[in-house]
């Protein structure tokens, strides 16, 4: 269920403080009309009752959504390790115990740790996507760019735009290119990597994991 809070933000305007009501729990399969809003970023940004300017205010949430056992946990980024343990724990315990004894699949969860991961994720597995065959997407791209140009690449994401699936590039001055999606080459990733993902997962899949699942193909290659 989509569950809410109240709590107190400071204006980064005018320095006082207002009180906001963010959501702790957002569950999409309840609640559908919340998606956009959070793929907008409306449930983030609220009106300074003293100063009248519009102010971001990022906060903790887990994120719920179709297929069933789809969560993302957004959080500061400090306190991944910490949510890590956390999650580590539940679900290799307690709700291990009951996933056997209902028989039902393990879930899929995931911790990032800013809006545009959050957006990222849900467009991804919205759109039918393994998010990390998309992590291995994204490096074999950066190879390519770095083939043909030179840029320095400071981030990179798959996005919806203008209704078509696209990968971003922010380069290190901040300029952002749009690279068409390839599905056809998605697939091939998929098709020759998907099945050496089993028991390969994390709760953190980002530019940092196709690196280390390559390392670990070649270990294992090596044993």
């Amino acid at each position: 269920m989509t569950e809410k809070l109240t709590e107190k933000a400071i204006c980064g305007h005018c320095n006082k403080p207002f009180d906001v009501e963010i959501y702790t729990s957002i569950n999409t399969r309840v609640d559908p009309e919340m998606e956009l809003k959070v793929l907008n970023y409306d449930v983030f940004e609220y009106t300074c009752p003293h100063c009248g300017e519009k102010v971001k205010v990022i906060y903790d949430m887990l994120y719920h959504m179709e297929p069933e056992g789809t969560m993302i946990y957004l959080t500061d980024p400090s306190n991944v390790e910490e949510e890590i343990k956390t999650l580590d724990e539940f679900y290799n315990n307690d709700f291990k115990k009951f996933q056997e004894l209902m028989k039902i699949d393990p879930p899929r969860v995931r911790v990032v740790v800013d809006l545009v991961e959050l957006r990222e994720k849900i467009l991804i597995f919205k759109g039918g996507y393994d998010d990390r065959i998309m992590e291995l997407y994204k490096s074999l791209l950066i190879l390519q760019i770095n083939e043909r140009e030179n840029m320095e690449i400071i981030r990179m994401f798959y996005d919806i735009y203008e209704n078509k699936p696209i990968i971003v590039v922010i380069d290190k001055d901040l300029k952002e290119y749009h690279y068409d999606f390839r599905e056809e080459g998605y697939r091939e990733l998929e098709e020759q990597f998907g099945d050496k993902m089993e028991g390969f997962e994390r709760y953190v899949v980002n530019e940092n994991f196709a690196i280390e699942f390559i390392e670990d193909l070649l270990n294992k290659k090596k044993n």
